[in-house]
């Protein structure tokens, strides 16, 4: 299953909530026309997950679009901010790092509402060298699924051709 990437998406929430002092961290994976919201972490309800952006409606979107972290001051007003996620998470404030793989965008980080302050270049900074790492380690969890998964192939496969090969230990 994907228990590895989720995990290691989770992990990247949580890290991102953390660097920034932020009260919310999620992030969001590119399906199709929409970012869809994958873990959550802070004061946010859980029933969030699952939850569809536009791309072409929304600050994350436009993230990915432009290969840029976008920071959004003013929640409430900025014409850029997607105003049914904003509301539902409580959003004064966000900023949105995008997740770019070798073949393109992948997705966003996204932090909400800092603890003391406003979020700024430096939370941009930190979250953008997270942004890269976390590519690495989601791609890396997907090679290794693959890998797990082909291995069981050809163990069922060794089976069905011939049940005394069987593999020792």
């Amino acid at each position: 299953g994907r228990l590895n990437g989720d995990a290691v998406l989770q992990m990247i929430a949580d890290e991102a909530k953390r660097l920034t002092n932020t009260h919310q961290g999620a992030v969001y994976l590119l399906s199709g026309e929409d970012l869809v919201v994958s873990v959550v972490c802070g004061n946010v309800e859980p029933d969030l997950i699952g939850y569809r952006v536009p791309v072409n409606d929304s600050a994350a979107g436009l993230a990915i679009k432009n290969c840029q972290p976008i920071l959004v001051k003013d929640a409430q007003n900025d014409p850029r901010a997607f105003t049914d996620i904003v509301k539902k998470v409580g959003a004064h404030s966000f900023l949105v790092v995008p997740l770019m793989a070798s073949d393109g965008p992948i997705g966003t980080i996204t932090v909400s509402n800092k603890m003391v302050g406003d979020l700024n270049q430096d939370d941009e900074r930190v979250l953008t060298i997270l942004a890269s790492s976390a590519v690495v380690a989601l791609e890396n969890a997907q090679l290794y699924q693959e890998e797990q998964e082909r291995r069981r192939i050809a163990e069922g496969l060794r089976d069905i051709l011939d049940p005394r090969l069987k593999i020792e230990g």
